[in-house]
């Protein structure tokens, strides 16, 4: 097949969550190759994209791997390019726009789960009347890549004000709208599926273990600066599923109505926290998870867990591209 990875473009300073992308443009590409693919590399921009798309016709592309993760440095404008790719019927990969959509909009999202009856913790927004009562995480609205997350962001307060002010300088620290989350101290799982929209398969459950001191939390530090000392003190690691067979039951199922309610395809995860009366709580999904081949934890690792090699994933993404939906 002929496949085109289509990416954002990336600045040389850009942050590292968005250089990430780079690495995941790489190991895909190695992959395709190795499985006898011609591939093609695009990155795209507001100023390109339309010389993008027309190439991607001239080469008579079967399938578009799509890697844009932002557009214009904006996660909520990841929307942009599949949205393009379907105007014009080039089949990509991964989800639709309507889950790109609730992907870059949380707060969205989790009234759509609050609607759909699937657990999701409660928050506080600006327009939010109830007092505040215990912990909080200030989360970004469309950021993803845990950006802006630090031992800062839990956060408690007394009056609405003081949890609005908590907001307000988030978001006047790292731009676009933040809100704030009900804090699950707990266990926290991640629940990977690939396949085609009608039918998906789960992958081997993971647990992300926290190393490091301090709430336990995935920040940005632990994520992705290597001269930190919280640099991957975090790990995905296989669930015991005798022991916690229960729960695991519950997540899957969980994980599948999220599923069906945004309308995933190809490849996704749903995150989770579990509190201490073994209640869990999704709090988020996403819908373009990292592929970058090192990835110790999220979809790769649980598809490693699963007995699938990264060029069996990378040709299960592709073949769900391709199925008549």
């Amino acid at each position: 097949m002929r496949i085109a990875i289509v990416h954002q473009s990336v600045a040389p300073d850009a942050r590292l969550d968005e250089l990430d992308t780079l690495q995941q443009v790489q190991s895909v590409k190695a992959s395709l190759l190795e499985l006898g693919h011609e591939v093609f590399v695009f990155d795209c921009s507001i100023k390109t994209i339309k010389t993008v798309l027309d190439k991607i016709k001239k080469l008579k592309i079967d399938v578009v791997f799509n890697l844009v993760e932002s557009f214009e440095n904006r996660d909520s404008l990841q929307i942009t390019v599949p949205l393009l790719l379907d105007a014009i019927n080039i089949p990509h990969t991964g989800c639709g726009v309507n889950a790109y959509f609730f992907n870059s909009h949380k707060l969205y999202a989790k009234k759509m789960m609050r609607f759909a009856k699937i657990p999701t913790p409660d928050w506080f927004e600006k327009k939010s009347l109830e007092k505040p009562k215990g912990k909080y995480i200030l989360k970004s609205v469309a950021e993803d890549g845990s950006y802006g997350l630090d031992q800062d962001s839990i956060v408690s307060a007394k009056t609405n004000k003081e949890l609005l002010n908590k907001i307000e300088i988030k978001q006047k620290l790292h731009g676009g709208g933040w809100f704030a989350e009900k804090y699950i101290d707990g266990r926290e799982f991640q629940i990977s599926i690939i396949g085609c929209n009608q039918n998906p398969k789960i992958l081997f459950p993971t647990e992300l273990i926290f190393l490091h001191q301090g709430e336990k939390i995935c920040d940005y530090k632990s994520k992705w600066e290597e001269n930190s000392k919280e640099y991957k003190l975090n790990k995905g690691v296989p669930v015991d599923l005798k022991k916690d067979a229960a729960l695991i039951k519950e997540l899957k199922k969980i994980s599948l109505e999220c599923w069906d309610l945004f309308e995933l395809n190809g490849y996704a995860r749903v995150d989770f926290r579990v509190d201490s009366k073994n209640r869990p709580w999704v709090l988020e999904f996403n819908a373009n998870p990292c592929l970058t081949l090192s990835c110790d934890c999220g979809l790769v690792i649980s598809a490693t867990y699963s007995g699938l090699d990264y060029n069996k994933l990378i040709e299960n993404i592709v073949k769900s591209a391709t199925y008549e939906k």
